[in-house]
């Protein structure tokens, strides 16, 4: 990543939306510069207004004069590459299909983060590294949290990162996760209410409120039971940021070492049950192939906690 840029809005651009001034300005797309503010990279030199000094968001207008400061373009960003214990679950000539172990960030956030899954992978398949529009992203074509362990995407290249990132993207695309929650949960059971962003940065999540609210469908079903928890399967197609853990603790159903969306009853099942971690498994990924259209299913086995 290179130094930081300074930008300085003129009369043109006033009161135009700040992600898409940035997208021009520094040519990228919406989204990358989207993922700019929400890291937190964007600063005002002279901020107007209370929400600016708190922090800059892609609703925000800029108006002329303003000085927007981006710490380090876009355009110099790079993943160093780094020996790591890399689990490849299936190598593919567009994909890979890698296990993530949890705990662990996918891909860095700064220049020169080291210890995370991009930089195994691009140690051992340099191709990744500029597959995705993002650098940093190192190919991945969708996101795990870094407590979230199991199946994730890496393409080889930028053609089949643009298919397979449109693919994810559609309604015919079903993801399968594995949770460990507290409680004695239904047989089956589906969580449709609607989930937006809160916080400064957007970092957690709320059921039908919050910012940028979006429409989340999950369907459960119990796999094993055992005095004061139970182990059971989420599916769901178009998923948002957390939407499983938000769904099954909105359902009074926390997931085992879940910090952030637990309940004290939870927790304490938690240590009962000693779980050092977010029981939470990315276990199976189905999706059309964008070129021949036939089904493709990936997997990564289920870790101890989470075998039947």
């Amino acid at each position: 990543m290179t130094g930081p840029t300074k930008l300085v809005v003129s009369d043109a651009d006033a009161q135009r939306r700040i992600d898409t001034f940035l997208a021009s300005a520094l040519d990228v797309s919406v989204h990358r510069a989207r993922r700019l503010l929400d890291d937190g990279l964007v600063t005002c030199e002279k901020p107007a207004t209370s929400s600016q000094r708190k922090g800059l968001k892609k609703g925000d207008r800029v108006t002329s004069g303003m000085v927007l400061q981006i710490a380090g373009a876009p355009s110099g960003e790079v993943v160093v590459p780094q020996e790591g214990p890399l689990v490849v679950l299936a190598l593919e000539a567009d994909l890979i299909a890698l296990e993530k172990p949890p705990g662990v960030a996918l891909h860095p956030l700064r220049a020169g983060e080291t210890n995370t899954v991009a930089n195994w992978l691009v140690a051992r398949f340099p191709s990744c590294a500029g597959a995705s529009e993002d650098a940093r992203e190192a190919g991945f074509i969708h996101r795990l949290d870094v407590a979230t362990g199991g199946l994730v995407l890496a393409a080889r290249s930028r053609e089949a990162w643009i298919a397979w990132r449109a693919v994810l993207g559609r309604g015919d695309c079903e993801k399968q996760y594995l949770a460990d929650v507290a409680g004695e949960p239904a047989d089956r059971w589906t969580e449709d209410t609607p989930i937006g962003r809160r916080g400064r940065h957007g970092t957690t999540v709320q059921l039908d409120g919050g910012r940028g609210v979006l429409p989340a469908v999950t369907s459960f079903e119990t796999l094993r039971r055992r005095p004061g928890a139970a182990l059971v399967s989420a599916r769901l197609r178009h998923g948002r940021a957390h939407q499983v853990r938000a769904h099954l603790a909105g359902s009074g159903h926390p997931i085992l070492g879940d910090d952030r969306y637990g309940t004290p009853a939870s927790q304490a099942v938690s240590v009962a049950e000693g779980a050092d971690g977010l029981r939470l498994w990315a276990h199976v990924l189905e999706a059309l192939d964008p070129v021949t259209g036939s089904r493709r299913r990936w997997e990564a086995p289920a870790p101890a906690w989470g075998r039947c």
